[in-house]
């Protein structure tokens, strides 16, 4: 696992080491998790208001970023918040801190997907804990914080 540092006029990818020597390293918005295959954008600050599942889905994706108009922003997946706990380990806290983001241990945020039985799915979504890196169901007319993901490959397209 990497963490990297998109740079907010190039795009480009810098190891969260040169960055760090960066002139003014907050005016980085994006962080990319980058693990076996695949680049996960996570924003240095999430929607902190407090929203019901379906709300959350669509403030994720409405949330747009300057320099960034092809970036698809979305809720991150079960599987991607696991990333994103085992990241803070390997960087990820030390990076939000020093772009001067929302720290990700202090909240609760949705994930983009509901209950996988169907007789729960109309009712209940899953809610990461970025504290104790706890998955768990809430019901969707419960609150949760969001914290927009998106895929960087998909950048380019």
């Amino acid at each position: 696992m990497e963490i990297l540092i998109v740079h907010p006029k190039t795009l480009k990818l810098i190891p969260l080491e040169e960055w760090k020597k960066s002139e003014n390293p907050t005016s980085a918005k994006l962080i990319v998790i980058k693990t076996e295959g695949k680049e996960l954008c996570v924003s240095k600050n999430g929607l902190l208001d407090e929203y019901r599942f379906d709300n959350a889905q669509k403030a994720a994706e409405s949330f747009a970023l300057e320099n960034f108009p092809k970036l698809k922003f979305r809720n991150p997946t079960r599987k991607e918040c696991i990333d994103i706990y085992d990241a803070r380990f390997a960087g990820l806290d030390e990076a939000i801190e020093l772009l001067d983001g929302d720290d990700i241990s202090k909240y609760w945020f949705w994930t983009s997907e509901s209950d996988t039985d169907p007789k729960y799915n109309s009712e209940f979504a899953f809610w990461f804990n970025g504290d104790g890196g706890t998955m768990n169901y809430n019901p969707k007319y419960g609150s949760c914080t969001v914290r927009p993901v998106a895929t960087f490959n998909k950048m380019e397209d």
